[in-house]
């Protein structure tokens, strides 16, 4: 619970400082990739001897672009505070605060194979309009499903999947055998 409040905590600080917030996602995420990809510049980041300059000065070289002075001051904090580790958490948690102010919901779409385009368009249509939101997929392939789709909508969870119909069908003969 407590992972979860300091993420909320700085992700919601990061969010009403910086002023395009899209660009604060995208910054979070860079982060997030060099802090799980790289575990020298992981083990760099937290390290407590080394100058909070110096760590500043390697992230701008990794992006090797300007670093927004917003996100510079972020980066700071964290820092300072021995929050590096919660980068990932404080993404996520940017990210809800993001997609609930530009209404944006993400929408897992597991298939045993790859799925049309045409199909994806007509389910982001018929999502959208349901859930009065801009709808963002995740295709998932899972082999185990064997065919047809499911669908997971924040915790909610539409299986139309063969692999769910023969569990169905096979309980049922158990239930009936019993």
């Amino acid at each position: 619970m407590e992972k979860y409040n300091v993420a909320r905590n700085y992700a919601e600080s990061l969010y009403s400082v910086v002023e395009d917030k899209k660009t604060g996602l995208i910054f979070l995420k860079k982060m997030v990739n060099l802090v799980n990809d790289f575990e020298d510049f992981r083990l760099m980041l937290l390290h407590p001897h080394i100058k909070e300059e110096i760590k500043i000065e390697m992230i701008k070289r990794v992006f090797k672009i300007e670093i927004k002075k917003s996100h510079e001051n972020f980066l700071k904090l964290i820092i300072n505070h021995h929050r590096v580790e919660y980068i990932e958490d404080i993404y996520n948690e940017f990210l809800q605060i993001y997609n609930h102010f530009f209404k944006v919901q993400p929408v897992e779409i597991f298939v045993a194979s790859e799925i049309k385009d045409k199909l994806l368009q007509s389910l982001k249509t018929v999502l959208s309009k349901k859930l009065n939101r801009k709808i963002v997929f995740k295709v998932i392939i899972d082999k185990n499903l064997i065919g047809g789709i499911k669908i997971k909508v924040g915790d909610k969870i539409y299986d139309g999947s063969i692999k769910n119909r023969l569990e169905s069908f096979k309980n049922k003969i158990f239930q009936e055998a019993i």
